[in-house]
């Protein structure tokens, strides 16, 4: 089998990672957080389980996405996205529960 990526090709940014502003090694998070983000982290992320960011030269998602239309769910939608998920079931006609 194989698969084909359909445009636009929906995206979605996860992965989310975070500092508390109290942690006891707050430089050392940053440290982490530069790393990962960085060339070197992720080729790392895309060698172990193909996670690296769409925006990455040469990441397994880069080259799915290369030259395709893609859909991008930011952060701000995501607050929207109970409300984007009724419309789509209600646009697609699907059955609803009768109470």
């Amino acid at each position: 089998m194989g698969y084909k990526a359909l445009e636009p090709v929906p995206i979605r940014l996860s992965e989310t990672e975070g500092l508390l502003d109290r942690a006891e090694n707050v430089h050392a998070g940053v440290l982490w957080l530069e790393f990962v983000s960085g060339p070197e982290g992720q080729k790392i992320l895309d060698e172990v389980d193909d996670s690296a960011s769409l925006f990455t030269p040469g990441s397994l998602h880069q080259q799915l996405t290369e030259g395709k239309k893609v859909s991008v769910v930011a952060w701000d939608h995501y607050l929207r996205m109970g409300s984007y998920e009724k419309d789509i079931v209600k646009a697609f006609g699907f059955p609803r529960p009768e109470k």
